[in-house]
């Protein structure tokens, strides 16, 4: 058994994801738009989106896991706030802990992350799963 980590960088509004892709020219690991149905449920979106990830891995340090994240959009920051601010989209990171046995990782953001986060305007969402 072993703790994972997964690390999403998320926009949601109201905005076609293709548009975000050619603005800052990094293709997402998923989109969608309103009204698509969530995981092939009767759920359906409320909001059209644009998502890049760091695949689950194993991991006891969360602000270790983020960061190749963040250095990934770190260039495109001016851009993302300017998208967020014409479009009325929303920043999230979401990072999700899936805890399997006695293993609970650092959660903990160093200096660098959190200006890193700030400069993308992006809030920080933290799920914990257990096993």
């Amino acid at each position: 058994m072993a703790t994972k980590i997964s690390i999403d960088f998320i926009l949601t509004g109201k905005f076609d994801p293709d548009k975000i892709t050619t603005l800052i020219g990094i293709n997402p690991t998923n989109t969608w738009k309103f009204g698509d149905s969530i995981q092939n449920t009767k759920l359906r979106r409320k909001h059209d989106g644009w998502k890049l990830s760091i695949d689950k891995e194993e991991s006891l340090d969360l602000n270790e896991k983020i960061e190749p994240l963040l250095m990934q959009l770190e260039s495109h920051s001016m851009l993302l706030k300017e998208i967020y601010e014409k479009l009325n989209a929303k920043a999230e990171i979401a990072c999700a802990i899936y805890i399997e046995g006695e293993q609970v990782p650092a959660i903990h953001f160093n200096h660098e992350t959190i200006k890193l986060v700030s400069n993308l305007g992006a809030e920080i969402d933290v799920d914990f799963y257990l096993f």
